[in-house]
This record gives C-alpha cells, structure tokens and sequence, in this order.
C-alpha cells in the first residue's frame, strides 16, 4: 500500500474561509438530542435528560470553541449542525452524522454536562481508571495531572477532531478488514486497519487493557502497561483502540499541553508514592508524529 498525502489542502479550499459568524454561535447550535439518539439511549437502560445551560456552563462553552485549532475553528463552522448536552449520560461524548445521504457532510455532537464542571485533570484521571480493576491490596492508583482548564476544552478538541478527520479524510474511513485502503499520514506504519495496530506495537500488556482487549486489567500490572505504552506511538490507552481516536487523542493532548501549557503527566502511585510516570509528549515515537499536527494550525 502506498501513502497517501491525505487531501486536506484541496478540501480545505473548499471551505468558505470568508463566511460570516452567526453572532451568538457556538450558541445558534445548542439543540436537542436527535429522536434516534435518544431511543439509542433508551435501548441501553439510559434516561438521559437535556440539561439547561447555567451562565458558567455558557461560558466554558464559548472559551472551549474560542481555542480551538484554526482548522477546526473552519471545519466545525460549515460542518457543525447542531451540539446537545446531557444530563444523566453515561458516554462523555458521541459525534455521529445528521443525514449520511447528503453530499455535505454535517454533525452532532452530545455532550455529558457534566463535564462542563470538571478540570481536564479529574476528567482525564476518572476515564483513565475505567479500565482498571482496582481490587485486591496493590496499593496502587492511577492519576493524571493535566492543569485545571475545564475538561469540556480536552472533550470539545477530541470530539471536533473526529469532524475534521470525517471530513478531511486524515485517517481511512474503512472498517470492513476485507476491504482495500490507502494509507494516509496519520496511520502509515502505526495502524494494520482501523483497530489493529501496527505489528511491532502488539505488546503484551498492552494488548490485555480495556481499549484493546475489552475487559479490565489489574491495576497492579499498570507500572508494566506504561512501560509498552511507552513503547508506541500511541499517546493515551485510549488511543490504542482504533485510528479514528488515536488522531484524535493525539490532537487533543498536543494542543493542551504545547498550545494551552498544560501539563499530561500519568502518575503510577503504590501506596502514594509515585513507582512510574508517562508522558506522553516526551516519548519519542509520539513526538516524531508531532509534524503532522501543523496542518491544524495553518491558517
């Protein structure tokens, strides 16, 4: 298979980098879940509620769309149809296509509210234990310092990434391991198809956690996990699932910490003290993939 520059330069001529603002956007496109989101919902045992906007809330919601990547400013502009925010949810976030028979491609996204009362570091600590099992007497646990921004801005730069991804084409949108794709920069020798990694990254740790096995692993061996992670070019857990989040992971945690001068650190502690840390932007393999990252702040 032969790389692909991915066309995001032509697209991009496609936007109309000119359009006027709605005034009160990103306001004009707060509305409620779609009726299949919703009944999706229900399905699964969930109530979710839509949940009414506080003065704090609006504000959180306005400075996260204000640091936005240029790029993502433009795309989330043409291709943003509507965002929700929830009450009761159990996901964080789900972006998903309004109508798939349009040849303009547009997008929802709903939120957990809660998030919008949340710093980046409680939210990233919390998803970060979901695949944990923490029984026994480890002693361990399982921070991540990542600053106090609000975590609905790390949320808001992960999730409009997946727009900018659908849109632009950065990673392949195959799914079916039969079918023929090119590569494109973000997944050349890194990714094998949409959710198997490249070979030299099959680790066995790494390869029994949550985001690539399904189910929990003891915490205890989470020293030995950071240790493959450390291994990849992957940075979070979370991106070694498939390459749709991986791009997204990698977006989000660049912008914190290079943009926002934020901290990512994962801090590993056995009965508080600290046994091993990750970060992310000081791996080499991650930091070799950080040229790729330009095209989202080219104005």
């Amino acid at each position: 298979m032969k790389i692909l520059l991915t066309g995001a330069l032509a697209l991009l001529l496609c936007v109309n980098a000119d359009a006027q603002t709605p005034a009160n956007y990103p306001f004009d496109r707060v509305m409620p879940a779609p009726p299949r989101v919703i009944a999706m919902f229900k399905d699964g045992g969930m109530k979710p509620y839509v949940h009414d906007l506080t003065a704090t809330d609006k504000e959180a919601i306005e400075q996260a769309f204000a640091i936005l990547p240029p790029l993502h400013q433009r795309i989330l502009k043409e291709h943003l149809h509507s965002i929700t925010f929830l009450d009761s949810m159990q996901n964080t976030a789900l972006t998903s296509d309004v109508d798939t028979s349009k040849s303009h491609r547009t997008f929802n996204i709903i939120f957990r509210a809660g998030i919008l009362n949340e710093s980046i570091s409680k939210f990233a600590t919390w998803k970060e234990n979901t695949g944990f099992d923490a029984s026994g007497n480890s002693g361990m646990t399982v921070e991540v310092n990542a600053g106090d921004h609000n975590a609905f801005q790390y949320v808001l730069l992960h999730e409009a990434t997946h727009i900018v991804d659908k849109v632009l084409d950065l990673t392949p949108s195959v799914h079916d391991q039969r079918a023929s794709f090119t590569h494109t920069n973000s997944t050349m020798g890194i990714w094998q198809h949409h959710t198997t990694v490249a070979k030299q990254f099959v680790l066995p740790t790494l390869g029994k956690s949550l985001f690539r096995s399904g189910n929990l692993l003891p915490i205890a061996l989470t020293p030995q996990l950071y240790a493959d992670l450390n291994q990849t070019p992957f940075p979070s857990l979370y991106a070694t699932s498939n390459w749709h989040d991986d791009i997204a992971e990698l977006l989000a945690i660049y912008h914190v910490t290079k943009k926002l001068k934020q901290p990512y650190i994962i801090l590993v502690k056995q009965n508080g003290l600290v046994v091993k840390t990750y970060e992310p932007m000081k791996n080499k393999l991650v930091r070799k993939r950080l040229k790729h990252m330009a095209m989202f702040y080219n104005s």
